[in-house]
């Protein structure tokens, strides 16, 4: 439980008990915190609970990874299968009021995205391929045009994509080496400027590593197994130097889907989403 107070015409102060975890936006918005416990920080595996979960077999049968647009205004999903980026517009990040609004045929099956921060950038994993699209019309992605693409095949089969706020590092996960891959980009967000710098391997934990994600400041790593269902939280000792990861704990996923493949969460670290396979869903959680 949380402890805050508030105020009130007829008492000074009053105590109310409010369930769950609560953000420091959230305690503000109620009053002055009191004596409080289970106030997380986020980005915390152990944290995560189950909230709802979104149906995408009318889209793609092997949904692949999802992501969300910063403000939780839209979801966007690719797969294997129809080999389409699905945009759906979503209400206050609630998975639960997706709608589709459109998709964009890239005329390949695709297995990660992920967007430039301001949505006029976007990426698609066409292993070995990573493919760079410009959005004239920022997060529309029936605006997105080829720009280039950067050919990753000495890294193996590769399953996710993850950058950098800054453009200048890029991550996937390999499941050919079973190992977290990481570039620089000398040029930001330009994949034509890509190098691949080092690698970590994940064998240790899981045999099918499908997605690879970061906390915002590189501080912690988060990997998603495809075999035993279970996300891994990683420390780093030096943040976005993968050869510094430590295990840290780990949430296992398999009461939603057996099958987890993408893995998103929201900058504040108290959201994330995964989809999966099996059920061909995209799933909630609260962290």
């Amino acid at each position: 439980m949380a402890c805050i107070t508030t105020g009130n015409k007829n008492n000074f102060m009053r105590f109310n008990k409010v369930s769950g975890s609560l953000t420091l936006a959230q305690l503000q918005a109620n009053g002055l915190p009191s004596v409080c416990d289970n106030v997380t920080s986020g980005w915390d595996v152990s944290q995560a609970a189950f909230l709802a979960s979104f149906s995408v077999a009318t889209e793609d049968t092997i949904p692949s990874d999802v992501f969300m647009k910063p403000d939780g205004s839209k979801a966007y999903l690719v797969g294997s299968n129809n080999a389409r980026v699905y945009e759906y517009d979503v209400t206050n990040w609630d998975v639960t009021t997706a709608v589709i609004n459109q998709n964009y045929n890239p005329s390949q099956p695709i297995s990660a995205i992920y967007f430039k921060p301001d949505g006029t950038k976007m990426y698609l994993l066409a292993s070995p391929n990573i493919r760079e699209y410009d959005l004239s019309t920022a997060w529309d992605v029936s605006t997105s045009v080829f720009n280039q693409a950067y050919n990753a095949v000495a890294q193996g089969q590769q399953t996710s994509l993850f950058f950098r706020s800054d453009g200048l590092k890029m991550y996937t996960s390999s499941t050919t080496n079973e190992t977290i891959e990481e570039y620089t980009l000398s040029s930001a967000w330009d994949v034509s400027s890509l190098s691949s710098t080092q690698s970590f391997s994940v064998t240790t934990w899981e045999t099918s590593t499908f997605t690879v994600f970061f906390e915002t400041n590189g501080e912690r790593m988060y990997v998603l197994g495809f075999t035993g269902s279970i996300l891994y939280e990683f420390n780093l000792s030096i943040a976005w130097d993968v050869t510094t990861a430590v295990i840290s704990q780990n949430f296992d996923t398999s009461a939603q889907d057996t099958s987890p493949i993408g893995l998103f969460i929201r900058d504040d670290g108290f959201k994330m989403y995964t989809v999966g396979s099996a059920n061909d869903s995209i799933y909630e959680y609260n962290l």
